[in-house]
């Protein structure tokens, strides 16, 4: 898959930034979770290293977020945001729940320091982003899917009804669904099934910014995950 990873992280024109499909912790061959935010927020580009040294990072989960941090000390700025900051705590905790890989991916893989700045992108550059996300989403085929963001929901609900994923509903049955904030133990779940018919949950949140130093103040969507890592059979133990 390297010369199609190579595709996929391929800048759309000169002075642009390397397109991100994917982090992944644990093993990249098998990944049932996907982490899905709007777009990566940390743009790297063919002048500082090459697309070799950019592909062998991305596959390199922990060599990537040094690389990340020296950015951004570079450029000024603390060593990780707030947000990646609030991920990295997330992921460290559902690391603690399941053996399974889990993939930090996005909508729109362009990356862009801002949502105002991705807004300003070609409508190509969106195109490819949505394109390769969906590849890897057909690709592995994930048990399920964790969104974060209220724009990422929408942009996902409207790629399945493109790809005909969700057919047999309507669009502001399923948005509603997925916009659930409850997370109580019975809260709905949205679903739906790959062509193959495997099925997929997909659980939302909001900006992980309102995570909470070590997720006190998301108690209980951590509890609904820990729910849904059960009936997925991907709970530890």
């Amino acid at each position: 898959m390297f010369n199609e990873l190579m595709e996929m992280c391929t800048p759309p024109g000169p002075g642009k930034a390397y397109y991100r499909p994917l982090l992944c912790k644990g093993n990249r061959e098998n990944i049932p979770i996907f982490l899905v935010g709007i777009n990566p927020a940390t743009p790297i580009y063919p002048e500082q290293i090459s697309i070799e040294e950019y592909l062998n990072l991305i596959q390199n989960y922990d060599a990537f977020m040094e690389f990340y941090k020296a950015t951004r000390e570079e450029e000024g700025k603390t060593p990780s945001s707030k947000t990646r900051n609030s991920i990295n705590m997330f992921v460290e905790w559902l690391l603690s729940k399941t053996p399974a890989s889990i993939a930090e991916t996005n909508i729109i893989s362009y990356p862009t320091e801002t949502l105002a700045l991705l807004k300003k992108e070609p409508e190509d550059v969106w195109a490819k982003g949505k394109a390769i996300f969906y590849k890897l989403m057909m690709h592995y085929r994930p048990n399920i899917l964790i969104v974060h963001g209220k724009s990422t929901v929408q942009m996902l609900a409207d790629l399945l009804i493109d790809k005909g994923l969700i057919t047999d509903i309507k669009r502001n049955d399923f948005l509603n669904t997925l916009s659930k904030v409850d997370y109580s133990a019975n809260s709905p779940i949205a679903q739906f099934n790959f062509p193959e018919g495997e099925p997929c949950s997909i659980i939302t949140y909001q900006h992980f910014i309102y995570y909470g130093p070590n997720g006190e103040n998301s108690s209980r969507f951590r509890e609904r995950i820990e729910k849904l890592l059960i009936e997925s059979r991907l709970m530890i133990g």
